[in-house]
């Protein structure tokens, strides 16, 4: 739900008149994104978002972090003093199957 939150909160900011849009996308990777992602990460295990295997959170988190924004490295960025959730997204983005459908997938235009 957190994730959804993010997401929705994240639009409004894409929706901004053009004139405003660029100062509220650096806002929203240096400050807001950063800011969020700490309030999150004491929800956040080590290895796992929850319990101790991989499940349908950690690749939500690596999806949002990696997949989700247009700014990359903003996203990335915006996960640097956030340990567990940095480690739940290497974890994922180590993983054999997630390495073969990166490298597979086509770019979608969208």
């Amino acid at each position: 739900e957190c994730v959804r939150d993010f997401k929705t909160e994240y639009q409004k900011v894409r929706k901004l008149p053009e004139t405003e849009k660029e100062n509220g996308m650096i806002k929203w990777f240096l400050d807001t994104l950063p800011k969020k992602m700490k309030l999150l990460e004491h929800l956040v295990n080590h290895t796992y978002s929850v319990g101790n295997k991989i499940s349908l959170a950690d690749v939500t988190l690596y999806s949002f972090i990696r997949e989700f924004f247009d700014d990359k490295e903003g996203a990335w960025n915006s996960i640097n003093k956030t340990p567990n959730i940095k480690s739940v997204v290497e974890n994922v983005e180590n993983l054999n199957s997630i390495k073969e459908w990166v490298s597979k997938r086509k770019p979608t235009p969208f």
